[in-house]
């Protein structure tokens, strides 16, 4: 399982950016990396749970792995779930505040399992 770490001050600040297109002939950026994967302890036991707001809770073992996140711009048709494990799918949500948690069980819930079926 990979773990990223995302601290936010108030509120969900989280936007995600349409991927730009690449100009002909513009260069790829490639990234080499480390990222940290849950360190099973090898006997079975489930990792402790984390909760919202208790920082001391966040830590877990980790082991890192070296990797190239490659830069797929202008190629995100070759990319599919099956294929993959992930794919860049274009959609805008009507749930933009994520402040009502009724509403987004409502109706950002199915409008997210709608779109794993046309994945």
């Amino acid at each position: 399982m990979a773990s990223t770490a995302v601290q936010q001050i108030s509120g969900h600040s989280t936007t995600f950016e349409p991927v730009a297109k690449v100009q002909t002939g513009s260069v790829k950026h490639h990234v080499n990396s480390s990222l940290n994967y849950y360190k099973d302890p090898g006997d079975g036991s489930r990792p402790a749970p984390t909760y919202v707001g208790k920082p001391e809770t966040y830590e877990r073992p980790v082991e890192p792995f070296q990797v190239t996140v490659h830069d797929i711009r202008g190629e995100v048709e070759k990319y599919t779930l099956d294929g993959n494990g992930f794919q860049l799918y274009s959609h805008k949500s009507s749930e933009v505040d994520f402040l009502d948690d009724d509403k987004i069980k409502a109706e950002y819930y199915p409008e997210t399992e709608q779109l794993l079926k046309e994945a």
